[in-house]
């Protein structure tokens, strides 16, 4: 049986001393973001969707990181970026409930 991923909230850089333990622990990590991203994660990854969809769910690895670290708030997690690549995390973003899913390989 899986278990739960471990989840933390994301009010900032705050937040990286507990999520760098989880990951090196190679522990599933679930991380809630402010409602306030939904619409950036949206122009970043669904920007031709149409408007009704409203809807973020896409799956990666690092790179996806890599799109997001340049995001006011988020800039933190380009830290992770490398870390994540070398072990083969998969990361899913999905919003409009801003999260950020770390699955070890």
């Amino acid at each position: 049986m899986a278990s739960k991923p471990e989840v933390l909230m994301w009010p900032g850089a705050e937040s990286m001393p507990a999520l760098k333990r989880a990951l090196q622990d190679r522990r599933e990590v679930e991380l809630v973001l402010s409602a306030g991203l939904h619409n950036a994660f949206f122009s970043r990854f669904e920007a031709d969707a149409p408007l009704e969809s409203l809807k973020v769910d896409v799956q990666g690895g690092a790179d996806l990181i890599g799109q997001l670290k340049d995001i006011a708030g988020l800039e933190p997690l380009g830290e992770l970026e490398q870390a994540l690549r070398e072990g083969g995390w998969r990361v899913t973003i999905t919003s409009p409930t801003p999260r950020i899913l770390f699955s070890p390989s």
